[in-house]
């Protein structure tokens, strides 16, 4: 079990380690007490937005020279996961998740993770589910959680065949059925002819991406368990579109937060972490009102999904370090999305 810590920090530039430099630099952490690190950087998220990779690798060589291991070995080690796109009022910032200290017993944020090489000609189908229910298992057992109730929420960076860009869709959808099986959130064996079709299967709790980079799945389970960092807590739950923002006051109340409408200043800044999926509706339809995002023949629908969930959410959370991402296949309700939150209790301090 690995009690976890989260940094944020803002980003001036892709390419702006300050952040993480200062914490390794300073003694604060240890380059091994590494686990992820999550950037919300410029860029237009799309297939040819290779900030990804240049901040990916910004991120690893600032590591690596402070007594990490080598940059191509963190490859594997840390998932460092990078999401181009700051639209609207999305602030670039940077996430730094880092094991700690046991506190006690009692429940705290709590972080496991599982790491394997799968099959190429397994991504995408439902042997890609059943491996990855089968590794958020084993992080949950990692991080300390007995229970599915226990599991805040599920990140994974999965991998997708570079030779058919159009499999990641594909990869999302069966990753997050494979989450969702692990989570006890759907029952019964999973059923292939449901990815990208029967979207009233969904999970609640996860944030997936896929990248044609690498043939290796990673999984972190964020969980309040024993042991874990007291006063850090995680939680998620579905938004069923753009406008659902009393979706997000919702997580925020089981984290002891009232946002009605808005998080008050005080309670806005124990808010570490606001992570969410969410399109644009496929119906062209918002509560029974046209939209155009999806045919829009300058602005990628993504990018008109990202400014608008991250407008909606920043207006509740009180402050726009939202890491916003496009691509929510199976990961909430049809035409809706999910946020992911993870806050401080009051008086918590690291």
């Amino acid at each position: 079990m690995s009690a976890c810590h989260v940094y944020r920090f803002p980003m001036r530039d892709p390419d702006d380690m300050s952040g993480l430099a200062g914490l390794l630099d300073q003694g604060k952490i240890a380059a091994s007490d590494i686990k992820a690190v999550f950037c919300k950087t410029e860029g237009n998220g799309l297939n040819n937005d290779w900030t990804r990779h240049f901040v990916d690798r910004a991120v690893r060589d600032a590591i690596a020279a402070r007594g990490g291991a080598d940059a191509q070995a963190l490859r594997r080690a840390v998932l460092v996961l990078i999401s181009g796109g700051s639209e609207g009022v999305v602030s670039p910032h940077m996430l730094v998740f880092a094991s700690a200290q046991s506190t006690g017993t009692e429940p705290g944020l709590a972080l496991g993770m599982e790491i394997r090489d799968l099959a190429p000609g397994d991504f995408a189908q439902r042997n890609h589910s059943i491996a990855t229910a089968d590794m958020v298992r084993a992080a949950m057992k990692a991080a300390g959680a007995k229970d599915p109730s226990q599991v805040g929420f599920v990140v994974v960076r999965a991998p997708a065949d570079p030779a058919r860009g159009a499999t990641s869709p594909r990869v999302r959808a069966a990753v997050s059925l494979g989450v969702a099986q692990a989570l006890g959130e759907i029952e019964g064996e999973i059923d292939e002819a449901a990815f990208l079709e029967d979207f009233s299967k969904f999970c609640r709790r996860v944030f997936v991406v896929a990248r044609d980079d690498t043939t290796t799945q990673q999984v972190i389970v964020l969980a309040n368990a024993p042991g874990g960092t007291k006063g850090l807590r995680a939680a998620a739950g579905p938004l069923h579109d753009p406008l659902d923002s009393p979706g997000v006051a919702a997580v925020l109340a089981k984290l002891g937060i009232d946002a009605t409408p808005q998080a008050s200043p005080e309670a806005s800044a124990r808010i570490v972490a606001s992570l969410s999926k969410g399109d644009p509706p496929n119906d062209g339809k918002i509560r029974g009102a046209r939209h155009t995002m999806n045919g829009d023949g300058d602005i990628h629908s993504h990018r008109h999904g990202r400014s608008a969930y991250g407008a909606m959410i920043a207006s509740v959370i009180g402050h726009s370090y939202c890491f916003v991402s496009g691509g929510a296949e199976h990961h909430g309700p049809d035409n809706g999305g999910l946020i992911a939150l993870i806050a401080r209790d009051e008086g918590y301090s690291i």
